[in-house]
């Protein structure tokens, strides 16, 4: 026998690697995926792979596993882009899978449904991995929010933030409860919610500076808005934070018809080699800003022609290199369809536009992932007028 293996070391090597493959594919399997901001060398975000032991406020626990042995790694929730949860429990599993499926098609009316599917079977629930069920509730009223429920949603969020308060989803569901109220017009339900944020303090409160700003600004308190991003942005260490905050004040700076400070905000964040969201948000206040000085210099002719064309390549940066955005993406794709309808109406030899302008409607209207957003609401009254 030893002289067989002696004779065919070859054979050896290659049962080695097979065992090696195998015991690698089973710590592989139903894994958990952190996806961050940082970017790795190929200019992707890196993933960390590993089972996730839990997560609150301060990170998320993950358990990185190898040959070697295991590793926990802690990732603080601002350096993190999104979870990939493994589920591998009968009770739930089939649920979640179509429910995300659904969730990053942009399916969201079929996506609530089958988040509701697990949150209402309290067998599923009960079974339902514990440190995941946040990401559960916020999914869902996430879900309920961008196929117009808007009600429906803040009653999950306020769900989510009463019953699993120190979650890092927390925070995102107080800024969609932020968000949704804005829209509804409900912004004295907002408060009790910054509230909880700033009692738990560090970059919680820096977040609810942030969003207490955002309700000034729906309310066009601009130097108040302004105040609280300013604050936000000096309490803060999070990336994203200080460039929200940036581009918010940019976005009031254009309210006030302050264009070129705007300009120079924009800028300025975009030399900060910004997460994609902010360098989105950039290229979005740029485009607004040249058509706010466009109207104020009544411009006309080759100078209104080149203004506009300048405006539109800024707001299609946003949706071709830093596409996905529900926050920029079909704004950018409205304001870029106004100005090709402007340059049919108002330069010569541009006709055509109209037709470009019709097509960009149409893509925003019909994407399901802007289903309720204000701007495919928008579109869809353009296209009323175009037919």
């Amino acid at each position: 026998m030893n002289s067989l293996w002696q004779k065919k070391p070859a054979l050896v090597a290659f049962l080695a690697l097979l065992l090696a493959s195998s015991l690698t594919r089973g710590l592989s399997a139903s894994e958990d995926k952190i996806i961050l901001f940082k970017l790795d060398k190929n200019g992707k975000n890196e993933v960390k792979v590993g089972h996730i032991k839990g997560e609150d406020a301060s990170g998320v626990v993950l358990e990185e596993r190898s040959q070697q042995g295991t590793v926990d790694l802690i990732f603080k929730p601002e350096d993190i882009s999104n979870i990939d949860w493994s589920m591998d429990d009968p009770a739930y599993a089939q649920d979640w899978s179509e429910a995300i499926k659904f969730y990053g098609n942009g399916e969201y009316s079929r996506a609530a449904h089958a988040f509701k599917v697990i949150t209402d079977d309290k067998d599923a629930l009960d079974k339902f991995r514990p440190e995941a069920k946040p990401c559960l509730f916020f999914l869902y009223g996430e879900s309920l929010s961008r196929c117009g429920k808007t009600a429906d949603a803040v009653k999950i969020f306020e769900t989510l933030v009463k019953d699993y308060r120190n979650s890092h989803y927390t925070l995102k569901a107080v800024g969609s409860i932020v968000e949704d109220c804005i829209i509804t017009g409900e912004v004295a339900k907002v408060q009790p919610f910054l509230e909880i944020l700033r009692s738990q303090g560090g970059e919680r409160k820096a977040w609810a500076d942030f969003y207490e700003g955002k309700v000034h600004q729906a309310k066009k308190e601009y130097s108040q808005a302004n105040k609280f991003f300013g604050v936000s942005s000096q309490e803060s260490n999070s990336q994203e934070l200080k460039g929200r905050s940036l581009m918010a004040q940019a976005e009031c700076a254009i309210a006030e018809d302050k264009t070129q400070m705007a300009r120079d905000l924009a800028k300025t964040s975009l030399l900060t080699n910004p997460p994609p969201f902010v360098a989105a948000g950039a290229h979005l206040v740029l485009g607004e800003a040249l058509l706010a000085e466009s109207e104020k210099q009544k411009a006309s002719g080759v100078a209104l022609e080149n203004m506009l064309l300048d405006a539109i390549l800024e707001f299609m940066h946003v949706s071709l290199l830093y596409g996905g955005d529900r926050a920029t993406e079909p704004k950018a794709l409205f304001k870029a369809a106004e100005c090709f309808l402007t340059l049919s109406k108002k330069c010569t030899d541009r006709g055509y536009d109209r037709q470009r302008a019709f097509v960009l409607y149409s893509k925003l209207k019909e994407d399901p992932r802007w289903q309720g957003t204000e701007w495919a609401n928008k579109a869809n009254e353009a296209l009323e007028k175009l037919r």
